[in-house]
């Protein structure tokens, strides 16, 4: 069985930690996607997604269509550094067995 790691951060998440602890700042990047228009994500880039209804009250509707990337050396240094931070990472540096 695999597991799969899941972030919880949100951009509100992310301001909140930068308050209290400068040192850890991640400044989120805010993007409004207007009716008609796209927004392109590369593969593998966390992102979190709220929908708001328009100023008329009209509700918010999205598609997303994902495709099958190539996986090239970018996704196995990807792979790699998950890993390697499983395995080695966090708090613990010692080798998990």
């Amino acid at each position: 069985r695999r597991e799969v790691a899941w972030s919880s951060a949100t951009p509100a998440s992310l301001r909140a930690l930068a308050r209290t602890n400068p040192r850890d700042a991640v400044i989120p990047i805010v993007v409004v996607v207007e009716a008609g228009e796209a927004l392109y994500l590369p593969a593998m880039w966390y992102h979190h997604v709220e929908q708001r209804r328009d100023g008329g009250g009209e509700p918010a509707v999205a598609v997303n269509y994902w495709y099958d990337m190539s996986f090239d050396d970018r996704y196995a240094y990807a792979r790699f550094a998950q890993e390697a931070h499983a395995r080695f990472g966090g708090e613990s540096h010692r080798m998990r067995r």
